[in-house]
């Protein structure tokens, strides 16, 4: 990939609801408003999340761009309202 992402930046993909894996259980009234996101690269700023890990992070969070077609979205690591670690085989 080409992109780097600077200081506490995260690049993003949003995750398709059908396609989560996981048994977390969120209330109705939290749902609205947030987005499931895999991690695809993390500034050099940035602890605790890693390359590969789902963030939830709100639906208005970040800045939704598009590069070689594909819909990315940049946040800040303040922009996380959790991290669901990537699963070990």
């Amino acid at each position: 990939m080409d992109l780097k992402v600077l200081r506490d930046k995260l690049l993003l993909i949003e995750i398709p609801k059908e396609n989560l894996i996981g048994n977390i259980i969120i209330a109705d009234s939290v749902k609205q408003g947030q987005r499931n996101c895999k991690v695809i690269c993390v500034g050099p700023d940035i602890k605790g999340i890693k390359v590969g890990d789902t963030v939830i992070i709100s639906d208005y969070a970040g800045e939704k761009m598009i590069f070689d077609k594909i819909d990315y979205i940049s946040a800040n690591e303040y922009n996380v309202l959790a991290v669901l670690p990537c699963e070990r085989s």
